[in-house]
């Protein structure tokens, strides 16, 4: 009985990422997933490459997900990258 938020983005570009328009995105989420309490796991999918981030941007990055109650971002890697189980660690958590 735990609700799951998944929110696909496609719109954060593949090669120069938008970091504002994933803020937003991880804050709208964060907004969603407080109505549905404690118990409730949410993600963002996006096929954009997260590690073409600096170093810097990604410890941010990280951070707001801690902060705003986001479990996961699951980029291009992720979903080429064994996406099953990575998926499924999601999903026991």
């Amino acid at each position: 009985n735990r609700p799951f938020l998944v929110e696909c983005k496609f719109s954060l570009g593949r090669e120069h990422i938008n970091l504002a328009n994933l803020t937003n995105h991880i804050y709208k989420l964060a907004a969603i997933n407080k109505r549905f309490g404690i118990s409730a796991k949410s993600a963002i999918f996006t096929l954009s490459d997260l590690t073409s981030l600096s170093e810097n941007a990604r410890k941010g990055l990280v951070r707001r997900l801690a902060i705003s109650g986001v479990s996961k971002i699951f980029d291009r890697n992720l979903i080429n990258n064994n996406f099953a189980s990575h998926l499924k660690e999601f999903l026991k958590q």
